[in-house]
């Protein structure tokens, strides 16, 4: 049967959670180390002794060019707001850099993909193997571009503040273990049609997944296709909101190396290097894309 949609089922399994959804730690800034004062070597030992107050002196001066803690993080703080000042998806910082984070998350495991893959599949495609080499090429790009967004320092900043409804409304995820699962679904409502307000791909592809299971607008899309089949709703929401967003930010999110599309080639090695509408259009019967353009149509009306 040439269609595979019933794949995004398993996208959001065990690889999708690991690459997707990892705690982030609290601040933890490293420790200041300081190295006492070493004694030049003296002729006489008269000359080598040295006063508790000169001592307490030397001391205190050390103490004075030792950066706090605080110091520390707020000069990785402002490093990081200066290397995301070029916006790609927001010039809210706090949403840039959440945004940032979910496309270059994959380069946390870059060097660990073929573990991955074996886990789902077993072993590792020759189809697979390049893409994984693709991703981790682009990885070192990021890390030229992005150094200290990707430093374990700068992945733990947290005291950028959102500026905008769409960063107050990330920012709330925070607590999204203590939601009910009502909470949980109308806060992912919310975050889906303010990431279309926006146009931020990188959000709405993040959305889609709690869309495809937790069915936040399962009533709407019951009326709108006139079908009872909750897991057929949500594979056209998911899909629908995807391909929504790779009309964004010149399809970053959607393309061959993104997370995304690594997800779908780790499970389906013939997919390995396509962008996402490639993948969409081989993929797709010509039912499911007509309730596909009606979820499009209806999201992005929403919004105007």
């Amino acid at each position: 049967m040439r269609t595979k949609i019933g794949l995004l089922t398993l996208l959001c399994g065990g690889l999708f959670w690991i690459l997707y959804n990892q705690q982030q730690p609290d601040i933890v800034t490293p420790e200041i180390l300081t190295t006492s004062s070493i004694d030049q070597p003296y002729t006489n030992l008269e000359s080598a002794t040295v006063s508790d107050e000169a001592r307490a002196q030397s001391l205190s001066k050390n103490q004075e060019k030792t950066p706090t803690k605080d110091q520390v993080v707020d000069d990785t703080q402002q490093l990081l707001l200066q290397e995301i000042s070029h916006q790609i998806f927001s010039d809210d910082p706090y949403v840039e850099q959440r945004s940032l984070q979910s496309l270059i998350g994959i380069c946390t495991e870059s060097y660990g993909l073929e573990d991955l893959f074996k886990i789902s599949q077993g072993l590792v495609y020759a189809e697979q193997k390049r893409t994984i080499d693709a991703v981790k090429q682009q990885c070192l790009a990021y890390q030229n571009q992005y150094p200290n967004l990707m430093s374990e320092s700068g992945k733990k900043i947290t005291g950028i503040e959102p500026q905008s409804r769409l960063g107050l409304l990330l920012k709330q995820r925070k607590d999204f273990s203590q939601m009910t699962e009502q909470e949980r679904n109308e806060l992912e409502s919310k975050l889906l049609f303010e990431a279309l307000r926006e146009r931020n791909s990188a959000i709405l592809v993040d959305v889609s997944f709690s869309h495809r299971y937790s069915k936040p607008l399962s009533q709407e899309l019951t009326h709108l296709l006139g079908s009872q089949d909750a897991n057929y709703l949500g594979q056209i929401s998911q899909l629908a909101i995807v391909k929504i967003a790779c009309q964004y930010q010149n399809g970053i999110n959607c393309n061959a190396t993104s997370q995304l599309m690594l997800l779908i080639c780790s499970q389906q090695p013939d997919s390995c290097g396509l962008d996402f509408s490639s993948w969409y259009q081989q993929n797709t019967l010509p039912g499911m894309n007509r309730d596909i353009e009606v979820l499009m149509a209806y999201y992005q009306n929403a919004v105007q």
